[in-house]
């Protein structure tokens, strides 16, 4: 499984459910949105299971003025 690297927020993305993410995400992915400073902020978001704490959360970050990594990976179901 590859790293998607992105540089914008897919279309759509933020008005998903954690469960949903899979639509848009084709595996483990970095979005790294520009700032107008560093350092980044870092937000790793993990998805397994019934768990969508970390989704939630990342949607309730407003307007920030540095730059953004976030991770997002989500569990994989055949066990890989």
């Amino acid at each position: 499984m590859k790293l998607q690297i992105l540089t914008e927020l897919p279309e759509g993305i933020t008005g998903l459910a954690a469960h949903q993410l899979c639509q848009i995400l084709d595996g483990p992915t970095l979005i790294h949105l520009r700032g107008k400073c560093e350092p980044p902020l870092f937000l790793c978001v993990l998805l397994h299971g019934n768990e969508i704490g970390g989704w939630d959360g990342a949607q309730n970050v407003r307007i920030i003025r540095q730059d953004c990594l976030c991770y997002l990976m989500e569990r994989v179901e055949n066990g890989v």
